[in-house]
């Protein structure tokens, strides 16, 4: 990449930066940590969390359940998510000395990581949103949710939520245009040895780019709004039936059972919160800095953020979206005793006695009707 010779085979410039604007294309202390140290950990830990929970999955038939296998289903786009994302990273520190979108500068290589990067991307959001989906049916209208919900049902909705993920795709991120980007180094110091004539990964036409930048803040605005709507109305049903319950009041021979039932209900809530939370709040800066661009393309202007802003929020959006994918197996074994006894059984590290209380869980679970059906 240091070569300027590489770069002969491309016609001109198509564009001219000032040595402002081109400070943002260079790898900083910070930049090369996140690179070296950072994506490694994040890739090693998500990939060992979504591998370990398709395994609980395998291992422990009462963990088969319906909203389960959609989790699975996002187990695997978090995953593929993280590789691909991981080796762009990987790929673009070694060959280049500039901080671009760089891949292999070709058509082919601009095209495909990328396109693969925003088909995990667009499904882990459409995915958590049918999650969120069968959770309010469950427990706010389980009857209808008992009628219609069957396996194939669920086959079919996984597959309308990758389809609608590729369709966004296919519209939103066509990244098969390396284009070339001219910058004017000086001629000493770190800058001397950088090649004039830099392949970028663009869109390939100028709507594409616009379309990208819109697609995914009104996705992500459109996903954030309903599965707050649904999670507020699970919380608020969960609450009134633990008022009911309450009011009744509870015989000795029962009191066993409403505890287990409060357990489950508490879990389910802080269940609900936190993925939600963990979610959007991981997402957000992505969605901020295609706004911006979306703004600064629309407006011809400068954009809301400065150039300095904009670099540290491309970064943190980088981070928080792998950690996004890293994190969520992590979080059903943190906030739900019922995961942690099915990891802990799956890979045989319950303690004497374990099966016995596993086994009594999946019978609370099971008879647990309304409240049960929105465990995840």
């Amino acid at each position: 990449m240091g070569s300027r010779r590489q770069y002969e085979h491309y016609d001109q410039c198509e564009t001219n930066f000032t040595m402002e604007m081109a400070r943002q294309y260079m790898y900083t202390d910070a930049n090369r940590t996140f690179v070296t140290v950072g994506v490694p950990i994040v890739l090693v830990v998500g990939l060992v969390g979504n591998i370990g929970f398709l395994i609980v999955l395998y291992r422990i038939k009462h963990m088969r359940n319906i909203t389960n296998f959609y989790l699975a289903n996002l187990s695997v786009a978090d995953s593929c998510l993280l590789v691909m994302s991981s080796l762009q990273y990987f790929w673009t520190y070694s060959h280049s000395p500039l901080d671009v979108n760089f891949v292999f500068a070709t058509s082919f290589g601009c095209a495909v990581p990328n396109f693969l990067v925003y088909l995990c991307y667009f499904a882990s959001v459409w995915l958590v949103t049918l999650v969120a989906t069968e959770r309010y049916l469950a427990i706010c209208h389980p009857l209808h949710h008992h009628v219609i919900s069957d396996s194939r049902r669920s086959i079919r909705l996984v597959a309308m939520a990758w389809g609608v993920a590729l369709l966004m795709t296919c519209f939103a991120a066509p990244y098969g245009n390396p284009e070339v980007v001219c910058i004017d180094w000086p001629k000493k110091g770190p800058f001397a040895d950088l090649p004039v004539q830099v392949p970028v990964c663009r869109g390939t036409c100028q709507w594409c780019n616009m379309a990208l930048y819109a697609i995914d803040p009104a996705q992500f605005i459109f996903a954030f709004l309903i599965n707050t709507c649904m999670y507020s109305r699970i919380i608020s049903i969960l609450s009134r039936r633990t008022a009911v319950s309450d009011q009744n009041g509870s015989s000795p021979c029962n009191s066993a059972s409403q505890r287990a039932m409060a357990e489950n209900r508490d879990q389910v809530a802080r269940m609900l919160v936190v993925n939600t939370v963990v979610f959007f709040f991981c997402l957000m800066p992505y969605c901020i800095t295609n706004l911006n661009s979306l703004y600064e393309k629309s407006s011809n202007s400068a954009g809301f953020l400065t150039v300095q802003e904009r670099a540290v929020l491309s970064w943190i959006s980088k981070l928080t979206t792998l950690l996004n994918s890293a994190a969520n197996p992590y979080l059903y074994s943190v906030t739900n005793k019922r995961y942690r006894e099915a990891t802990l059984k799956a890979f045989d590290c319950n303690r004497k006695g374990e099966t016995m209380r596993l086994t009594s869980s999946a019978y609370q679970y099971t008879r647990g009707t309304n409240i049960s059906e929105a465990k995840v």
